[in-house]
């Protein structure tokens, strides 16, 4: 899918030179990632229309190629992005809409950390 391409690697280019660890796709990761986002104030900082249309997607795509990556999930795609899954074991995930949530305020990073998803779901895997 689109998702483990296009989006995920905008996250990569995106983040790369400040956070080298994005590179590595796993849980660490996410924890750098959610770390990077949170001292930069990227919800503040940048233009909504810029997070909505370019940050969401790529976050999105980035969560959900870790739960693949590292849980042995599989993309079940669906025409509205924020409804597309993450299937680990017979769980469902949905990394598009918590990346919509993770980014609607800088309070909201923590509130729904990527770390904290990707733990969840390991847990229930």
């Amino acid at each position: 899918a689109e998702y483990n391409g296009t989006y995920a690697e905008q996250v990569i280019a995106l983040l790369s030179s400040k956070v080298p660890e994005v590179m590595d796709q796993d849980e660490r990761a996410l924890t750098h990632v959610d770390y990077h986002l949170y001292q930069c104030r990227y919800p503040e900082t940048y233009p909504r229309r810029d997070i909505e249309d370019a940050l969401i997607p790529a976050v999105g795509a980035y969560l959900g190629k870790v739960l693949v990556r590292e849980l042995n999930g599989h993309w079940v795609p669906r025409k509205q992005l924020d409804e597309s899954q993450v299937v680990v074991g017979n769980q469902v995930w949905l990394p598009f809409l918590r990346a919509r949530h993770y980014l609607k305020a800088n309070a909201s990073l923590l509130d729904y950390s990527l770390t904290q998803f990707f733990r969840v779901a390991s847990q229930t895997s």
